[in-house]
Protein backbone atom coordinates (compact mmCIF):
# COMPACT_ATOMS: atom_id res chain seq x y z
CA UNK A 1 0.00 0.00 0.00
CA UNK A 2 1.17 3.74 -0.63
CA UNK A 3 0.25 6.76 -0.11
CA UNK A 4 -0.27 10.52 -1.59
CA UNK A 5 -0.19 13.29 0.99
CA UNK A 6 -1.01 17.16 -0.02
CA UNK A 7 -0.23 19.84 2.31
CA UNK A 8 -2.43 22.34 1.33
CA UNK A 9 -2.09 25.75 1.42
CA UNK A 10 -5.34 27.21 1.10
CA UNK A 11 -5.76 28.17 -2.30
CA UNK A 12 -8.61 25.38 -3.58
CA UNK A 13 -7.46 25.78 -6.92
CA UNK A 14 -3.92 24.55 -6.42
CA UNK A 15 -5.09 21.78 -4.24
CA UNK A 16 -7.57 20.55 -7.10
CA UNK A 17 -4.71 20.69 -10.05
CA UNK A 18 -2.30 18.38 -7.92
CA UNK A 19 -5.48 16.25 -6.98
CA UNK A 20 -6.41 15.55 -9.95
CA UNK A 21 -2.84 14.99 -11.89
CA UNK A 22 -2.86 12.04 -9.73
CA UNK A 23 -5.83 10.24 -8.82
CA UNK A 24 -6.52 10.26 -12.63
CA UNK A 25 -5.49 6.98 -12.05
CA UNK A 26 -8.03 5.56 -10.11
CA UNK A 27 -10.02 5.29 -13.67
CA UNK A 28 -10.38 1.60 -14.71
CA UNK A 29 -7.27 0.93 -16.24
CA UNK A 30 -4.88 -1.58 -16.54
CA UNK A 31 -2.89 -2.25 -12.63
CA UNK A 32 -4.95 -0.13 -10.99
CA UNK A 33 -2.86 1.28 -8.09
CA UNK A 34 -3.11 0.47 -4.87
CA UNK A 35 -3.03 4.65 -2.77
CA UNK A 36 -4.73 6.14 -0.19
CA UNK A 37 -4.87 9.47 -0.08
CA UNK A 38 -5.15 12.28 2.05
CA UNK A 39 -5.31 16.28 2.45
CA UNK A 40 -3.45 18.12 5.24
CA UNK A 41 -1.27 21.02 6.58
CA UNK A 42 1.43 18.48 7.84
CA UNK A 43 2.08 15.58 6.45
CA UNK A 44 3.51 14.10 9.69
CA UNK A 45 -0.07 14.50 11.26
CA UNK A 46 -0.55 10.92 9.00
CA UNK A 47 0.47 7.49 10.38
CA UNK A 48 3.09 6.73 7.12
CA UNK A 49 4.77 3.82 8.87
CA UNK A 50 2.04 1.05 6.98
CA UNK A 51 2.96 2.12 3.96
CA UNK A 52 5.79 1.22 1.43
CA UNK A 53 6.41 5.02 0.00
CA UNK A 54 4.35 8.19 0.52
CA UNK A 55 4.35 10.66 -1.87
CA UNK A 56 4.26 14.49 -0.15
CA UNK A 57 3.50 17.09 -2.55
CA UNK A 58 2.05 21.02 -1.90
CA UNK A 59 -1.15 22.28 -3.16
CA UNK A 60 -0.29 23.52 -6.74
CA UNK A 61 2.71 20.90 -6.97
CA UNK A 62 1.90 18.92 -10.78
CA UNK A 63 3.24 15.63 -9.99
CA UNK A 64 1.14 13.21 -12.50
CA UNK A 65 0.64 9.70 -12.18
CA UNK A 66 2.06 8.93 -15.31
CA UNK A 67 5.93 10.48 -14.30
CA UNK A 68 5.39 9.07 -11.10
CA UNK A 69 5.47 5.55 -13.07
CA UNK A 70 8.72 5.79 -14.68
CA UNK A 71 10.20 6.56 -11.10
CA UNK A 72 8.92 3.34 -9.07
CA UNK A 73 11.76 0.99 -10.23
CA UNK A 74 14.35 4.19 -9.09
CA UNK A 75 12.06 4.48 -5.82
CA UNK A 76 12.31 0.86 -5.16
CA UNK A 77 15.73 0.65 -5.61
CA UNK A 78 16.61 3.36 -3.55
CA UNK A 79 17.52 2.34 0.30
CA UNK A 80 17.31 6.00 1.91
CA UNK A 81 14.11 7.06 3.55
CA UNK A 82 13.88 10.78 2.13
CA UNK A 83 13.94 10.79 -2.10
CA UNK A 84 13.54 14.45 -3.04
CA UNK A 85 12.14 14.90 -6.47
CA UNK A 86 12.16 18.37 -7.07
CA UNK A 87 9.58 19.57 -4.79
CA UNK A 88 8.05 16.62 -4.40
CA UNK A 89 9.79 14.44 -1.25
CA UNK A 90 8.78 10.73 -1.64
CA UNK A 91 9.15 8.87 2.15
CA UNK A 92 10.26 5.42 2.76
CA UNK A 93 9.31 4.11 5.88
CA UNK A 94 11.73 1.66 6.27
CA UNK A 95 14.24 3.31 4.67
CA UNK A 96 17.52 3.94 6.37
CA UNK A 97 18.22 7.22 7.60
CA UNK A 98 19.42 9.36 4.55
CA UNK A 99 18.16 12.02 1.95
CA UNK A 100 19.04 11.70 -1.64
CA UNK A 101 17.73 13.62 -4.95
CA UNK A 102 16.42 12.80 -8.09
CA UNK A 103 16.57 15.44 -10.52
CA UNK A 104 12.96 15.81 -12.24
CA UNK A 105 12.87 16.16 -16.16
CA UNK A 106 10.66 18.78 -15.92
CA UNK A 107 9.04 21.62 -13.69
CA UNK A 108 6.43 20.59 -11.29
CA UNK A 109 5.00 24.00 -11.19
CA UNK A 110 4.38 24.04 -15.27
CA UNK A 111 0.96 24.18 -15.95
CA UNK A 112 1.58 25.49 -19.03
CA UNK A 113 4.01 22.42 -20.40
CA UNK A 114 1.16 20.13 -19.24
CA UNK A 115 -1.83 21.30 -20.88
CA UNK A 116 0.66 21.28 -24.09
CA UNK A 117 1.57 17.74 -22.98
CA UNK A 118 -2.36 16.92 -22.52
CA UNK A 119 -3.34 18.52 -26.06
CA UNK A 120 -0.83 16.56 -27.79
CA UNK A 121 -1.16 13.29 -26.19
CA UNK A 122 -1.97 10.12 -28.42
CA UNK A 123 -2.93 6.84 -27.37
CA UNK A 124 -2.70 4.43 -30.04
CA UNK A 125 -4.23 2.03 -28.32
CA UNK A 126 -6.19 2.47 -25.48
CA UNK A 127 -4.78 1.35 -21.59
CA UNK A 128 -7.72 0.08 -20.02
CA UNK A 129 -8.82 -3.61 -19.76
CA UNK A 130 -12.34 -2.48 -21.11
CA UNK A 131 -15.58 -4.23 -18.97
CA UNK A 132 -18.21 -2.49 -21.37
CA UNK A 133 -21.41 -3.49 -20.52
CA UNK A 134 -24.48 -4.73 -23.19
CA UNK A 135 -26.93 -1.95 -22.48
CA UNK A 136 -29.47 -2.26 -25.30
CA UNK A 137 -30.97 -4.27 -27.86
CA UNK A 138 -30.87 -2.51 -30.76
CA UNK A 139 -28.18 -1.70 -33.19
CA UNK A 140 -26.09 1.43 -32.14
CA UNK A 141 -26.80 4.55 -35.33
CA UNK A 142 -24.95 7.27 -33.56
CA UNK A 143 -21.73 6.85 -31.65
CA UNK A 144 -19.28 9.56 -30.04
CA UNK A 145 -15.72 8.30 -29.09
CA UNK A 146 -12.44 10.08 -27.79
CA UNK A 147 -10.00 9.00 -30.64
CA UNK A 148 -8.01 6.73 -28.15
CA UNK A 149 -7.53 3.17 -29.03
CA UNK A 150 -10.10 0.88 -29.38
CA UNK A 151 -12.79 0.86 -26.45
CA UNK A 152 -15.26 1.77 -28.65
CA UNK A 153 -14.87 -1.41 -30.64
CA UNK A 154 -15.89 -3.45 -27.30
CA UNK A 155 -19.00 -0.96 -26.42
CA UNK A 156 -19.90 -1.43 -30.17
CA UNK A 157 -19.61 -5.08 -30.35
CA UNK A 158 -21.28 -6.15 -27.43
CA UNK A 159 -24.31 -4.01 -28.40
CA UNK A 160 -24.09 -4.17 -31.85
CA UNK A 161 -24.64 -1.49 -34.65
CA UNK A 162 -25.41 -0.81 -37.83
CA UNK A 163 -23.45 -0.15 -41.19
CA UNK A 164 -23.92 2.98 -41.72
CA UNK A 165 -23.79 3.63 -37.84
CA UNK A 166 -22.62 7.73 -37.53
CA UNK A 167 -19.39 7.33 -35.38
CA UNK A 168 -18.37 10.69 -34.17
CA UNK A 169 -14.74 11.24 -32.94
CA UNK A 170 -13.51 14.13 -30.71
CA UNK A 171 -10.33 15.02 -29.01
CA UNK A 172 -8.74 17.89 -27.36
CA UNK A 173 -5.37 16.48 -29.32
CA UNK A 174 -4.85 17.06 -33.09
CA UNK A 175 -2.99 14.49 -33.37
CA UNK A 176 -4.67 11.97 -32.08
CA UNK A 177 -7.41 12.91 -34.52
CA UNK A 178 -4.86 12.25 -37.09
CA UNK A 179 -3.65 9.55 -36.02
CA UNK A 180 -7.10 7.76 -35.55
CA UNK A 181 -8.23 8.64 -39.12
CA UNK A 182 -5.26 7.32 -40.85
CA UNK A 183 -5.56 4.31 -38.60
CA UNK A 184 -9.18 3.41 -39.61
CA UNK A 185 -8.95 4.67 -43.25
CA UNK A 186 -5.52 2.32 -43.92
CA UNK A 187 -5.11 -0.67 -41.47
CA UNK A 188 -6.29 -3.99 -42.47
CA UNK A 189 -6.55 -4.91 -39.28
CA UNK A 190 -3.57 -7.44 -38.91
CA UNK A 191 -0.77 -7.27 -37.40
CA UNK A 192 -1.47 -4.52 -34.62
CA UNK A 193 2.99 -3.93 -33.56
CA UNK A 194 3.61 -3.47 -37.17
CA UNK A 195 1.03 -0.60 -37.70
CA UNK A 196 2.65 0.67 -34.71
CA UNK A 197 6.13 0.88 -36.59
CA UNK A 198 3.98 2.40 -39.22
CA UNK A 199 2.78 5.00 -37.62
CA UNK A 200 5.84 5.92 -36.28
CA UNK A 201 7.52 6.53 -39.34
CA UNK A 202 4.29 8.15 -40.79
CA UNK A 203 3.94 10.38 -37.87
CA UNK A 204 7.71 11.54 -36.37
CA UNK A 205 6.36 13.54 -33.57
CA UNK A 206 4.58 10.37 -32.03
CA UNK A 207 7.88 9.71 -30.37
CA UNK A 208 7.04 12.79 -28.49
CA UNK A 209 3.64 12.64 -27.81
CA UNK A 210 2.57 8.64 -28.13
CA UNK A 211 1.81 6.50 -25.12
CA UNK A 212 3.07 2.99 -24.52
CA UNK A 213 1.21 0.23 -26.10
CA UNK A 214 0.43 -2.51 -23.43
CA UNK A 215 1.15 -5.98 -24.25
CA UNK A 216 -2.09 -6.94 -22.02
CA UNK A 217 -4.25 -4.67 -23.46
CA UNK A 218 -3.05 -5.83 -26.65
CA UNK A 219 -3.76 -9.61 -25.67
CA UNK A 220 -7.21 -8.99 -23.99
CA UNK A 221 -8.54 -7.55 -27.17
CA UNK A 222 -6.60 -10.11 -29.50
CA UNK A 223 -8.69 -12.61 -26.90
CA UNK A 224 -11.64 -10.59 -26.90
CA UNK A 225 -13.17 -10.27 -30.58
CA UNK A 226 -13.04 -14.19 -32.49
CA UNK A 227 -14.33 -12.13 -35.28
CA UNK A 228 -11.90 -8.73 -35.36
CA UNK A 229 -11.16 -8.59 -38.88
CA UNK A 230 -15.29 -8.70 -39.53
CA UNK A 231 -15.82 -6.29 -36.99
CA UNK A 232 -12.73 -4.02 -38.49
CA UNK A 233 -14.01 -3.96 -41.86
CA UNK A 234 -17.44 -3.07 -40.98
CA UNK A 235 -16.46 -0.62 -38.31
CA UNK A 236 -14.14 1.13 -41.40
CA UNK A 237 -16.85 1.28 -43.30
CA UNK A 238 -19.27 3.55 -41.10
CA UNK A 239 -19.38 7.24 -41.57
CA UNK A 240 -16.50 8.13 -39.01
CA UNK A 241 -16.31 12.32 -38.49
CA UNK A 242 -13.76 13.20 -36.12
CA UNK A 243 -14.23 17.09 -34.09
CA UNK A 244 -11.14 18.63 -32.62
CA UNK A 245 -12.73 20.15 -29.30
CA UNK A 246 -12.57 20.55 -25.90
CA UNK A 247 -14.85 17.88 -24.32
CA UNK A 248 -16.70 20.67 -22.13
CA UNK A 249 -18.33 22.41 -25.55
CA UNK A 250 -19.71 20.03 -27.39
CA UNK A 251 -23.14 21.53 -27.61
CA UNK A 252 -22.32 22.54 -31.64
CA UNK A 253 -21.10 18.93 -32.76
CA UNK A 254 -24.31 17.76 -30.69
CA UNK A 255 -26.50 20.50 -32.34
CA UNK A 256 -25.12 19.86 -35.70
CA UNK A 257 -24.91 16.01 -35.75
CA UNK A 258 -27.83 15.08 -33.52
CA UNK A 259 -28.09 12.21 -31.65
CA UNK A 260 -31.63 12.55 -31.00
CA UNK A 261 -34.08 9.78 -30.97
CA UNK A 262 -31.26 7.39 -31.83
CA UNK A 263 -29.48 4.74 -30.27
CA UNK A 264 -26.49 6.21 -29.21
CA UNK A 265 -23.55 5.80 -27.23
CA UNK A 266 -21.04 7.85 -25.86
CA UNK A 267 -17.56 6.72 -24.57
CA UNK A 268 -15.65 9.69 -23.27
CA UNK A 269 -13.35 7.51 -20.27
CA UNK A 270 -11.58 9.81 -18.30
CA UNK A 271 -11.83 13.51 -20.46
CA UNK A 272 -13.19 15.25 -17.36
CA UNK A 273 -10.34 14.27 -15.11
CA UNK A 274 -7.62 16.29 -17.19
CA UNK A 275 -6.01 19.57 -16.74
CA UNK A 276 -7.70 20.82 -20.19
CA UNK A 277 -10.82 20.21 -18.78
CA UNK A 278 -10.41 21.74 -15.32
CA UNK A 279 -8.02 24.47 -15.74
CA UNK A 280 -8.33 27.45 -12.99
CA UNK A 281 -11.34 25.23 -11.64
CA UNK A 282 -11.74 23.74 -7.70
CA UNK A 283 -12.76 19.95 -7.29
CA UNK A 284 -16.41 21.76 -6.61
CA UNK A 285 -16.45 23.30 -10.26
CA UNK A 286 -14.68 20.40 -11.71
CA UNK A 287 -18.01 18.29 -10.20
CA UNK A 288 -20.20 20.78 -11.26
CA UNK A 289 -18.79 21.25 -15.37
CA UNK A 290 -19.83 17.01 -14.74
CA UNK A 291 -22.99 17.86 -14.18
CA UNK A 292 -23.29 20.63 -16.96
CA UNK A 293 -21.98 18.09 -19.26
CA UNK A 294 -24.30 15.16 -18.56
CA UNK A 295 -27.01 17.87 -18.50
CA UNK A 296 -25.80 19.09 -21.87
CA UNK A 297 -25.99 15.40 -23.21
CA UNK A 298 -29.48 15.20 -22.20
CA UNK A 299 -30.92 17.85 -23.71
CA UNK A 300 -30.45 15.94 -27.07
CA UNK A 301 -30.57 12.54 -26.02
CA UNK A 302 -32.00 11.21 -22.27
CA UNK A 303 -31.67 7.90 -23.48
CA UNK A 304 -27.82 8.29 -24.69
CA UNK A 305 -25.45 5.51 -23.24
CA UNK A 306 -22.63 6.65 -21.29
CA UNK A 307 -18.96 5.09 -20.64
CA UNK A 308 -16.73 6.94 -18.62
CA UNK A 309 -16.16 8.50 -15.61
CA UNK A 310 -16.76 11.97 -13.75
CA UNK A 311 -13.75 14.54 -12.34
CA UNK A 312 -12.72 11.39 -10.05
CA UNK A 313 -13.92 8.46 -9.52
CA UNK A 314 -17.44 8.32 -10.07
CA UNK A 315 -17.96 5.65 -12.98
CA UNK A 316 -20.78 5.39 -16.02
CA UNK A 317 -20.71 2.00 -17.70
CA UNK A 318 -23.21 1.68 -19.90
CA UNK A 319 -26.08 3.69 -18.51
CA UNK A 320 -28.38 6.66 -19.47
CA UNK A 321 -27.52 9.98 -19.52
CA UNK A 322 -30.87 10.24 -17.10
CA UNK A 323 -29.56 7.63 -14.92
CA UNK A 324 -26.08 8.89 -14.80
CA UNK A 325 -27.25 12.61 -13.94
CA UNK A 326 -29.33 10.84 -11.02
CA UNK A 327 -25.94 9.07 -10.26
CA UNK A 328 -23.81 12.42 -10.03
CA UNK A 329 -24.90 14.35 -6.72
CA UNK A 330 -21.50 14.61 -4.64
CA UNK A 331 -18.10 15.50 -5.56
CA UNK A 332 -16.77 12.13 -5.67
CA UNK A 333 -13.26 13.64 -4.83
CA UNK A 334 -14.59 14.29 -1.29
CA UNK A 335 -14.59 10.08 -0.80
CA UNK A 336 -11.72 9.66 -2.08
CA UNK A 337 -9.05 12.11 0.05
CA UNK A 338 -9.12 11.67 3.70
CA UNK A 339 -9.00 15.00 5.33
CA UNK A 340 -7.14 14.98 8.10
CA UNK A 341 -9.28 15.96 12.06
CA UNK A 342 -8.73 19.80 12.68
CA UNK A 343 -7.95 20.62 8.75
CA UNK A 344 -10.43 23.25 7.34
CA UNK A 345 -9.20 23.33 3.45
CA UNK A 346 -12.44 23.97 1.06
Amino acid sequence: MRAFIVEDNGDPIALNHTQLNFDHCMASRVDRPDFEYFVTHNWELVNIDKYDHVIVAKSGTIFPYGYYETLIDQINEIGAKFIDVGPVTIIKPGGTDERVSITPNWQMDDIAHLLVKNSQGVYILHNEIPIAKSATDQDVEWAMTLSSGFYINYILHCNGFKENADIHHVDISKPSLMVREYTIKNWNGLNFKYWVKILHEKFPMLELFSKKVSDKVLDHMEESFVDWLDHWKMYQNCNHHYHHCNINFIDNILEKHSPRDKTSVFWFNGALKRMPANLNKTSRQSYEATKQFLNTLGVHNQDMIVYGSDHCVNEYNGISVRDAIRKTTFDSRETLWKRIPGHTGS
